[in-house]
């Protein structure tokens, strides 16, 4: 008599899930596909608007935090998808979140606003967030936002460049990939460059988009050049809109001109393709599970 497990006769199915791509821009609600446990999670804070500048030239707003989330486990039940929005005049950006009801949702900071001419060693922290804002005009003593705030490892951004010394520039906001620039005397600082990430394509042939740029900084009207904004869309430091969707800072404003806006942020949920067993559970004929363990096909390896 051939050997075998005695008990109930359980024939296993299953099958296979594809990849899909959700991208949201505005809040909402992620459901996952059925028998989808994995997901790749991209979430990206809404940008800090640039400083008007206030009678000088103010810092660019910082890039908001940019993270990533490979390989992600994702819950049973729907997921609350908050996307920070970019920093009206002289604010920060908002945070953006996945929410699974746990007690550590999966979230990104808001960029730091930019900073005022008089913003001085304090602007470390009234500028900070995801990435900061840049110091302002007319001081080396008016440093950029610290960036990187909350402490998130890998960082999800970087500090705002200072002000210039014995000129009119300020400095960039700070970008996810580099720091902004401080500003070099009367010219202003660009935005520091923002990060890559490829989850808004299929995984098979991955595309990269540029997120979290900083926003340049401004100059005095007769000063150099305004600041450029950094890749990931960062606004010029002429008061230039930060780009929504990519969660760029602000550029900062020159004389009252106005200070951009920061872009708004951005959530992406990519559920990986993958293969689902049903009926699992049980005992098993011994034939059955010497042909699965056979073709290397054993249910939850």
């Amino acid at each position: 008599m051939a050997g075998g497990f005695i008990g109930i006769n359980y024939e296993p199915s299953g099958g296979t899930t594809s990849e899909n791509i959700t991208n949201y821009t505005s809040p909402g609600t992620f459901t996952a596909q059925a028998n989808q446990t994995i997901a790749d999670i991209f979430v990206l804070g809404g940008g800090g608007s640039g400083h008007p500048g206030g009678g000088d030239c103010g810092g660019g707003g910082g890039g908001g935090g940019f993270r990533q989330f490979p390989g992600e486990t994702l819950p049973g039940s729907a997921a609350a998808i908050t996307v920070g929005g970019g920093g009206p005049a002289t604010s920060a950006g908002s945070a953006s979140e996945f929410d699974a009801g746990g007690p550590n949702p999966l979230s990104a900071a808001g960029g730091g606003k930019g900073l005022q001419p008089s913003s001085g060693s304090g602007g470390a922290t009234s500028g900070q967030g995801g990435s900061g804002g840049g110091g302002g005009g007319n001081n080396s003593s008016n440093v950029g936002g610290n960036g990187n705030v909350p402490p998130t490892s890998p960082p999800q951004g970087n500090p705002g460049g200072n002000g210039g010394a014995g000129g009119n520039g300020a400095g960039g906001g700070g970008g996810a990939g580099t720091a902004g620039t401080n500003a070099p005397g009367p010219h202003a600082g660009p935005g520091g460059n923002g990060a890559n990430n490829d989850y808004s394509s299929p995984s098979t042939s991955p595309s990269n988009t540029t997120y979290a740029g900083g926003g340049g900084g401004s100059r005095h009207p007769t000063g150099g050049p305004f600041g450029t904004g950094g890749p990931g869309g960062g606004g010029t430091g002429n008061g230039t809109a930060g780009t929504g969707g990519l969660g760029g800072g602000g550029g900062g404003g020159p004389s009252s001109a106005g200070g951009g806006a920061g872009g708004g942020g951005k959530v992406v949920v990519r559920e990986t393709a993958g293969t689902f067993f049903n009926n699992v559970a049980g005992v098993w004929p011994m034939s059955q599970v010497y042909q699965y363990v056979k073709s290397d096909d054993w249910p939850g390896t």
